[in-house]
């Protein structure tokens, strides 16, 4: 075949095929492409898409899920190009399987990218988009590249090169199809707005490309990703589920239940051929089509099933590979076991440049080329695959599930690292006599198991565990698993009878598990060469930092000149009478007096502390001064965004300098009224950053003191630029791992900038940390982490607010003749008070009460420099007030529930547009009289919107049940925003309105909503404890879909 104006598309959703080979191509490789014939590139690659194509039904010897999906356009692709039959990603979770898809290495070498939640792109690694961009391609994507992770997509340029303008309703094909179908549109109608949006991206990327340009569009729709609407393969796509009877793995029952949630995903499956369709309509229709090598595939088997997503069985990492090779024999069938990561290489070599470093990867150029069917490399004959953690609070202490697995054309070999651990999770409320509700375990992945997805095949398979005819299925599922397994694949093609005990089997097991150990060893698996690299708590801790004694010292009141009797009377009396308070920790020469913890926050989890960031933003800065990455707090801001297009830019703009950011007195135009609105819009906005910089000027610099959260956003945009890393990695590198901080959360916006403003969650004690190092002037166990000049400058007064307190760099001054030197404070009630005068820090933590307060009863207690005499009553009285502090109150006797109760219950209520983003709700009450009741909301995306944070977590939308304790113990759970706790409680204050309280503990926000009923309509009055907002809005009773 001619290469001259070879055009490549790649179709298809995160897929990771595990390759082992090591054998890499040089930048000469034989098939190179000239510099002059550059490819173009669209790669379609689809979320938790499998092995699921009608045209595998052509090659498989036994029934499937193939016999009943219909994928034309897929087939097509395969048809006239090459169809692998066996494609394998390296990882079976989206994001590593991502991270080893982009770069062409095992998921194991990418770093924070090796796991799913709290994943962070190492900027170090190339990835093959971004390395097409430097070889003069104009690239695109839409929707997912790669996610969940930080900065989202962050190896196609991090959302720089989107295009979705058109819409994003292909994500979600069911949902969005039967709400239209719903307001009154026809389902070809509905069909066509969906797919309108296809081309209307795809159209807006081709318009934006050079004449001649070489391109590559990734096109990632995430519409096989759960959830979807359960009916919807029948309604749909017209597939019926009985149509799948005698089909489903043997590991599913074969029962209605799971059948429909199977039928329901092959729809969804449908859909996305549909889009592949339109592509190839499109480059037909503008003449690309046989310029084009299209490639069609996904990141890993079904989600919420079992041996699907998050396994290491075929179901889990095989994966559909079609590819499109102009001007080369088509309809051939490829026998070559290959991987994923093998695509890197793949478009590099077709666009003729030259391969990084540090594969772990084989190009498939020749292979595609050849023009031959079946196995057409000898040495293709072996891939690997793994994993380590998926969901972060899957399992105690945030383990992993460490496994790998080699896949040859005979065995499959998986080794299990940890087989004391659940494979999918620990049960957590899933016990032999008890589980969450089928509700939950549809609709709420954390509810047991949590590396499963939510489902109805989850939930069948939990409701029949105790059923002896299931009990297996249930096992395959959930069970422990030893630590090897070994499956004859000539005899046991699903991988359902473990044969490594086996003596027959006992030659071929030591082979299979010493070549994969040695293949491991040969490409630094971690796991293999520093094992406790994964189980280091979220997978933060920087080897090359200082190590430093992390444990503050615990010590008697008495000893430090405090007196505990006063101590625990103060706890007691907080307990009592301040509502919203959760941690009170006191430090006094550099020991730990006291440590309570109040019920529902039990310290374990890190806390919102709010605003107290900005006081660590303004120490960062400091610290990249020190280190000269950072001139001066005179360096002008702009110097730090160079080639930056700022908006509404003059000559007071260019004077705004980093003291300024740091001392509220920038003079942009910060709104400064209740609810910060600058900072709403902020965050609404696509670039948070480029907003900020973008603001009129309405003040001279330094002029006035204005409370701007942006403009401490601008600060850590700052940090990140000048030390060459995210604010989060500079800051774990130089002052959290040195105080043996682990334990935190620090979300960034869509650009990666760590939120400079608030956000960052830490423990109670690592914020001791914090106050103590300031109280030590930067000084920490002999080791100086912050220069003492710096401190100094940053807790002396810089700017007059006109209130009670001055500020400094990022820190609070109280006007003289008071105890508190400096202190860094946060909205509800997070707070780190320096006392230097009497040695002693002060943290407060909190969803909404008041901090001066609670500081008049704790200051009485510190009475002298000196020892006091030993006190052990008074200790006594202390450890029991703590106690009694972390106790859950008594639960008051069931209540009779009011007549209203029956009718409402079960109810959805759709609600007017409101500032919390909720959008519907229902309450389900069991009984006459019941402890708990269970409450469904769907929210919609909003920075603090109701139930989860959008823009932190990333989630469209949110819809979710959660149990309402009515007994006056709120009903905890560990799965909220950020998959931090959240009590949700209940009460009836008469027989029309109920009063419900939705605390998200740890994230501050506690909503308050009280509903008053009356026929199909409710009124609701919205409350956040810390006054966040204060609205009404109504709602009316709408059909359960």
């Amino acid at each position: 075949m001619t290469k001259k104006n070879l055009r490549i598309v790649v179709c298809g959703k995160a897929i990771f095929v595990a390759l082992l080979t090591l054998q890499l191509f040089s930048s000469d490789a034989k098939h190179a492409v000239k510099a002059a014939d550059k490819p173009n590139i669209l790669f379609c690659f689809a979320d938790d898409w499998g092995r699921y194509a009608s045209i595998f039904a052509e090659i498989e010897k036994y029934p499937s899920l193939n016999q009943v999906v219909k994928t034309p356009n897929v087939d097509r692709v395969a048809r006239e190009g090459v169809l692998f039959r066996n494609a394998f990603v390296n990882a079976p979770s989206c994001t590593p399987s991502r991270s080893s898809l982009l770069s062409g290495r095992y998921f194991f070498n990418t770093g924070r990218g090796a796991i799913l939640r709290e994943a962070r792109w190492d900027t170090a690694i190339p990835s093959f988009p971004l390395l097409l961009r430097d070889a003069g391609y104009h690239i695109g994507e839409t929707y997912k590249v790669w996610s969940p992770g930080s900065p989202d997509d962050a190896p196609f340029g991090a959302g720089k090169y989107a295009y979705e303008k058109a819409g994003k309703m292909p994500n979600d094909f069911s949902e969005n199809a039967t709400e239209m179908i719903a307001k009154g549109a026809t389902l070809t109608e509905a069909r066509e707005k969906i797919l309108a949006q296809v081309r209307g991206n795809f159209d807006a990327f081709l318009a934006d490309r050079k004449a001649g340009q070489p391109f590559l569009y990734f096109f990632g729709a995430t519409t096989t990703h759960r959830r979807w609407i359960k009916g919807s393969g029948k309604a749909l796509w017209e597939i019926e589920p009985d149509s799948l009877k005698g089909k489903l793995p043997a590991f599913l029952p074969d029962v209605p239940e799971i059948r429909e949630d199977v039928a329901d995903y092959l729809g969804e499956v449908q859909a996305w051929d549909a889009y592949v369709g339109l592509l190839l309509k499109r480059l037909e229709e503008t003449g690309e089509l046989e310029k084009t090598l299209i490639v069609v595939s996904g990141d890993h088997g079904m989600p919420g099933v079992t041996n699907g997503k998050c396994n290491l069985y075929d179901f889990g990492t095989g994966v559909a590979l079609t590819v499109r090779v102009p001007g080369v024999k088509g309809g051939r069938v490829v026998d070559d076991l290959v991987s994923l990561p093998d695509l890197t290489p793949t478009f590099l070599e077709a666009a003729g440049v030259r391969l990084p470093d540090k594969l772990n990867s084989r190009s498939l150029w020749s292979l595609l080329q050849s023009g031959k069917s079946g196995q057409v490399d000898a040495s293709r004959n072996w891939v690997i695959s793994g994993r380590e953690r998926h969901v972060h609070t899957a399992r105690a202490n945030f383990e992993s599930y460490p496994q790998r697995a080699l896949r040859t054309p005979e065995f499959l070999y998986v080794r299990n690292f940890a087989p004391d651990r659940w494979p999918m999770g620990d049960p957590k409320n899933v016990t032999a006599t008890s589980a969450p509700s089928g509700q939950q375990l549809e609709e709420d992945t954390y509810a047991g198991f949590a590396d499963m997805d939510a489902s109805p095949t989850k939930a069948w398979l939990v409701a029949h565990r105790n059923d002896s005819k299931w009990r297996r299925h249930y096992d395959y599922a959930f069970a422990k698993r030893p630590a090897e397994e070994l499956f004859d694949l000539s005899k046991d093609p699903q991988q359902m009878k473990n044969v490594a005990a086996d003596p027959a089997y006992a030659k071929q097991k030591t082979k299979l598990a010493a070549q994969l150990m040695t293949t491991l060893k040969d490409a630094g698996d971690p796991r293999i060469t520093d094992p406790q690299a994964f189980e280091r708590m979220l997978f933060v801790d920087d080897p090359k930092a200082p190590q430093i004694s992390q444990a503050l010292q615990p010590s008697t009141p008495e000893a430090q000149g405090v007196d505990s009797e006063q101590l625990a009377l103060a706890i007691e009396t907080a307990r009592k009478n301040i509502n919203g308070i959760h941690s009170m920790l006191v430090v006094r020469n550099g020991a730990l007096v006291t440590e309570a913890y109040f019920h529902p926050y039990d310290g374990k989890s890190p806390h919102d502390i709010a605003s107290v960031t900005k006081s660590v933003t303004t120490t960062l800065a400091g610290i990249a001064m020190a280190q000269g990455k950072i001139k001066s707090v005179k360096d002008p801001m702009l110097n730090y965004f160079p080639g930056a297009n700022v908006a509404n830019n003059d000559d007071r703009k260019a004077r705004v300098l980093l003291n300024h950011l740091m001392t509220m007195s920038s003079g942009l135009d910060c709104k400064a009224a209740r609810g910060e609105p600058t900072l709403w819009e902020m965050l609404a906005a696509p670039n948070d950053v480029q907003h900020m910089l973008d603001l009129t000027m309405v003040a001279e610099p330094g002029a006035n003191f204005v409370y701007c959260s942006g403009g401490m956003h601008l600060l850590s945009a700052v940090v990140s630029k000048a030390t060459g890393m995210t604010t989060e990695t500079f800051a774990r590198r130089v002052l959290f791992q040195p105080l043996g901080i682990q334990n935190f959360i620090w979300p960034a916006d869509h650009q990666g900038i760590a939120h400079g403003f608030g956000n960052l969650h830490l423990l109670p004690r690592d914020m001791a940390k914090l106050g103590l190092l300031a109280l030590n002037r930067g000084n920490w166990q002999g080791k100086q982490l912050i220069p003492e000049t710096w401190i100094e400058e940053s807790t002396k007064s810089q700017k007059a607010t006109g209130n009670a307190r001055d500020y400094g760099y990022g820190w609070w001054i109280p006007k003289p003749g008071g105890q508190i030197g400096f202190e860094a404070s946060g909205r509800g009630g997070q707070q780190i008070s320096v006392l230097p005068d009497l040695n002693t820090v002060i943290v407060l933590t909190g969803g909404g009460y008041s901090t001066g307060d609670v500081m008049k009863l704790i200051l009485p207690a510190i009475k002298s420099n000196s020892a006091l005499p030993a006190n052990p009553a008074g200790v006594a009285k202390l450890k029991a007030a703590i106690a009694e502090a972390a106790k859950a109150p008594a639960a008051n006797p069931a209540a009779k529930l009011p007549e209203l109760a029956k009718t409402i219950s079960g109810k959805t209520f759709e609600l007017d547009a409101n500032w919390i983003g909720l959008k519907k709700l229902s309450l389900t009450f069991a009984g006459e009289q019941t402890a708990t009741a269970h409450l469904t909301f769907v929210a919609s995306p909003k920075q603090y919107q109701f139930g989860r944070s959008a823009k932190i977590q990333g989630s469209a939308h949110l819809n979710e049940t959660r149990v309402v304790s009515l007994n006056g113990v709120p009903a905890i759970s560990g799965d909220g925003p950020m998959a931090l706790p959240v009590a949700v409680s209940g009460h009836w204050e008469d027989d029309q309105t109920f009063f419900l309280e939705y605390d998200e503990i740890a994230n501050t926000n506690c909503y308050r909503l009280r509903l008053k009923f009356s026929g199909n309509t409710v009124s609701v009055q919205a409350k956040e404890r810390t006054g966040l907002f204060d609205e009404t809005f109504a709602g009316k009773a709408v059909p359960n879909h």
